[in-house]
C-alpha cells in the first residue's frame, strides 16, 4: 500500500498547488500572450493608418496694381514740379509703396534726360483693395539744362514697388 498512497499523495500536491515549474511556465504563457495580444492590437491600428505623398496646386492671384499720370507742365532749369501718378489697387488685399523709381527718356534731340530728376515725395501710400491713391512726384529739371530743352518732350517711367498685406 505504500507504493500506491506515494502517488496518489503527489497528484493531490500537483492538484492542490502548482510546482515551481508549472508556476514558471505559467508566467511565460501569461507574458507572451500579453505580448502576442499587444502585437496583434497594434498590428490593426497599424492597418488602419494610412499615410500618403500626394501634390497640392496653390494658385497665387496675380498683382492687380496699376499706374496712371498726368502731364509736368511749365518745368524750367532749376525748377521742380509735383505730379500725382494715380496708383490703383484692384486686388483683394491692401497694397502698400515702398519705393518708387523712374526711367526717363528725352524725345528731343539735343536735350539730354539726364537733365531730369525724378523723386517720390513721402510719405509713401498704402492702397486698400479696390481703391485708387495718388503717389505725388516730384520732376525736376537741373539749373545747367541746355537751351535745347526748351520745349522738349520726355517720357517717364514711374516703377513702383510695394507689398501686399
Amino acid at each position: 500500500m505504500t507504493s500506491s498512497t506515494t502517488p496518489r499523495h503527489r497528484r493531490a500536491e500537483v492538484r492542490g498547488g502548482a510546482s515551481p515549474r508549472t508556476r514558471s511556465l505559467l508566467a511565460v504563457a501569461v507574458a507572451l500572450g500579453i505580448v502576442v495580444s499587444t502585437l496583434a492590437t497594434t498590428g490593426a491600428l497599424a492597418a488602419w493608418t494610412v499615410r500618403t505623398d500626394g501634390t497640392v496646386s496653390v494658385a497665387v492671384a496675380e498683382p492687380e496694381v496699376t499706374l496712371s499720370g498726368g502731364a509736368v507742365d511749365a518745368l524750367h532749369p532749376g525748377a521742380a514740379r509735383t505730379v500725382d501718378v494715380a496708383l490703383h489697387n484692384g486686388g483683394a488685399v491692401a497694397y502698400s509703396v515702398t519705393a518708387v523709381t523712374a526711367d526717363v527718356t528725352s524725345r528731343s534731340d539735343g536735350c539730354s534726360a539726364s537733365v531730369l530728376s525724378v523723386a517720390a515725395l513721402p510719405p509713401l501710400p498704402s492702397a486698400d483693395p479696390t481703391t485708387t491713391v495718388a503717389v505725388p512726384v516730384e520732376v525736376s529739371m537741373a539749373d545747367s539744362a541746355e537751351a535745347a530743352c526748351q520745349g522738349a518732350t520726355f517720357d517717364i517711367v514711374v516703377h513702383v514697388d510695394g507689398r501686399f498685406g
